[in-house]
């Protein structure tokens, strides 16, 4: 496995976390490289309707395990439980460290996610860096990316498969599941050419005109794949 630059901050938190990033960018992993006491995935569909359909389903298991490190995945999914967790840190001195991951900003802040201020640290977690690799990224870095399960994988044609699948992932499930755009094939066009710009000044005007579309939905689109991590503005 390869070491994470936000190991070390993470393990000597004295506070809870939350760690948000696109989807296998390797925050599940990092975390449970910590060996977290309970582990409640919510992207398991049996464990989601559990906690949505029970509110005290977290307490219970608490209750039952004592567990002194928690890891929550998938957070986003269930942003009510945030208030739960809330309660739970500010009303027991001995209450256990959270270790929260979420791969959707959007899906936060559209359940009005209570992101705990003063209570937890958030960080952001991205593909692998060069730091990371002992800056000896190659050019399989520039045409793949570096996102960990894809820079270890050697074929080149499985690295090409699993980036489409990626690729479609996105789409069915963050874009056209939550009805972001009626526009899937406008929207896929503006994700590469985005892509493809990657690193050069921000022109959306240019955006649109290449993807075919008008500003106005370029300007939304750019929001919403910022929104969903998958791209990051630096700002001037």
């Amino acid at each position: 496995m390869i070491l994470r630059l936000l190991s070390k901050f993470i393990e000597n938190s004295p506070k809870s976390v939350l760690i948000l990033g696109p989807r296998q960018a390797g925050k599940s992993t990092l975390i449970k490289s910590l060996n977290p006491q309970l582990t409640i995935n919510l992207m398991k569909e049996v464990t989601y309707l559990d906690f949505a359909a029970n509110p005290a389903r977290l307490e219970e298991a608490l209750l039952a395990e004592k567990p002194k490190t928690v890891l929550i995945d998938e957070i986003q999914r269930l942003p009510s439980l945030l208030n739960t967790i809330q309660v739970i840190i500010d009303d027991d001195p001995s209450a256990p460290k959270f270790f929260l991951t979420g791969s959707s900003a959007r899906k936060l802040k559209r359940g009005s996610a209570n992101l705990l201020p003063g209570r937890l640290f958030t960080y952001r977690l991205g593909a692998l860096c060069s730091k990371e690799l002992g800056y000896e990224m190659n050019s399989d870095c520039l045409t793949y990316g570096s996102l960990p399960e894809v820079y270890l994988e050697k074929d080149p044609s499985i690295k090409e498969k699993m980036l489409s699948s990626y690729t479609g992932t996105y789409l069915k499930e963050e874009i056209q599941a939550e009805a972001l755009t009626k526009n899937i094939e406008g929207f896929a066009r503006f994700l590469f050419i985005v892509a493809s710009e990657s690193g050069r000044f921000l022109d959306l005007t240019k955006l649109a005109h290449q993807a075919k579309v008008d500003r106005s939905s370029a300007v939304r689109w750019f929001e919403i794949l910022e929104d969903t991590l998958i791209i990051h503005r630096i700002e001037a």
